[in-house]
């Protein structure tokens, strides 16, 4: 059973469940929305004034939009999930807990696209909810921390992520067992932020943390386990021990081999693949390095479809080795056909900012300076918009048409009269 059918599913076993229609025999989404329309529509014209028929209307409206969110159509989630906001306040009132879980899937949304900004936005309404309906220390208000950490960390605001996760934490600790499960995600969510902090050895302790917990809960051959030994592998490479990395990565493959033995397909061996084929990179065995993403990319288009932000990643890490072979042209035929599904799912965002810049780099190894600086600077205002002046993401967009314009000039010094600043600011008042 692919992802697709697994979310229609759980989709439809909950629909049922609830509402005590048998629709088990639709076989996709457009049917299943089609259907959930006309039921919606029959029991909003019907029973307008009947509370408990509302709230199924509500529901409706949230589990289509479940099962959208789960194979990759953002922008009907989307759609679906406001609706049940809306008929949510109508029944629950604007602060109750029901609300609060609405506007915490419409976040989750959010992030899928690649809005971070409006995903924050959307947690700290449903964190500010929770304070105010008393839930804040509880299960509930630290999976709330938790994902706003994970926004904060998306936007490269590491200390308020770290903040977020640490605070999420604290509860987890205090209103969980001490064996519960949740508990090492908020350790590996620490160890995280620390990480992209610089703290190699707090981040590294966390991990072991996780990893100890996970062992003594679930055993050493089960899939969180791995995940652990998955993210201590990740602290290796950043402290340059690569051997050992792939050691641990080479375990967690076999691990989820083992256990997914009948899935032929699984996204967690597909990403085992993918770690693998990182540390293959840096061990300079480019061709296994491109076997092995090739691999993942197969296992996740199969799995996801083609437009899910997994396949696209694995896309954009082969056409990463083929910038490594110098085959610049294929990279760049790859990175246009992976902008082209960004832009139609989500329009531009932080992710389509990141293809632009991948398209510039091409263009600037194939010595298009001029071509190049266009992509980059598409880039930059996004970046600039969604993260502001002094990111990182922004400052090495800036320092690409840096290094990029230098080389247009010695092209064309006499298309390039200024200097650096001068001319970035005249195209930036242009763009505005």
């Amino acid at each position: 059973m692919n992802t697709q059918t697994n979310w229609l599913k759980v989709c439809l076993d909950m629909m049922f469940s609830t509402f005590g229609f048998d629709i088990t025999k639709i076989s996709d989404f457009n049917k299943l929305a089609d259907h959930a329309i006309s039921v919606c529509g029959y029991s909003l014209e019907k029973f307008s004034e009947d509370e408990e028929q509302i709230q199924k209307v509500c529901w409706i409206y949230s589990y289509v939009g479940f099962g959208f969110h789960g194979v990759g159509n953002y922008s009907e989630a989307l759609k679906w999930n406001r609706e049940a906001l809306k008929h949510a306040e109508i029944v629950y009132g604007s602060k109750h807990i029901n609300v609060m879980k609405i506007i915490n899937n419409l976040a989750e949304i959010h992030n899928e696209t690649g809005d971070y900004q409006s995903a924050l936005e959307q947690h700290e309404k449903a964190l500010e909810l929770c304070e105010e309906i008393h839930e804040m220390n509880t299960a509930e208000g630290a999976t709330l921390l938790n994902n706003i950490g994970s926004d904060y960390h998306a936007l490269g605001n590491y200390v308020k992520a770290l903040e977020s996760f640490e605070k999420a934490l604290e509860i987890r600790e205090t209103v969980l067992k001490t064996d519960d499960i949740e508990i090492a995600q908020s350790y590996n969510n620490v160890a995280t932020a620390y990480r992209l902090l610089g703290n190699i050895q707090k981040a590294l302790d966390f991990h072991y943390k996780a990893f100890d917990l996970r062992v003594r809960v679930c055993g050493s051959e089960h899939p969180l386990t791995a995940a652990s030994l998955n993210n201590i592998a990740g602290i290796y490479i950043k402290g340059g021990l690569i051997d050992k990395s792939f050691e641990l990565y080479t375990d967690v493959l076999r691990i989820y081999k083992k256990v997914f033995i009948e899935i032929k397909n699984h996204p967690d061996i597909a990403t085992a693949y993918n770690n693998l084929a990182s540390v293959l990179i840096r061990k300079n065995d480019i061709e296994k390095a491109l076997e092995y993403y090739t691999i993942a990319w197969n296992m996740r288009f199969k799995i996801f479809g083609a437009e899910h932000p997994d396949t696209l990643a694995s896309q954009n890490n082969i056409a990463y080795v083929y910038s490594k072979q110098g085959e610049y042209e294929k990279a760049l035929e790859l990175h246009y056909k992976i902008l082209e599904i960004k832009i139609a799912i989500g329009g531009e965002n932080p992710n389509t900012a990141t293809s632009y810049n991948n398209i510039g780099t091409c263009y600037y190894r194939l010595g298009n300076f001029e071509e190049s600086l266009i992509w980059f600077l598409k880039s930059l205002i996004i970046h600039k918009r969604s993260f502001g002046d002094l990111s990182y993401e922004t400052i090495n967009v800036e320092n690409n048409i840096r290094l990029t314009f230098k080389e247009a000039k010695k092209d064309n010094p006499s298309k390039y009269p200024f200097s650096f600043k001068e001319w970035l600011k005249t195209v930036e008042n242009k763009e505005d």
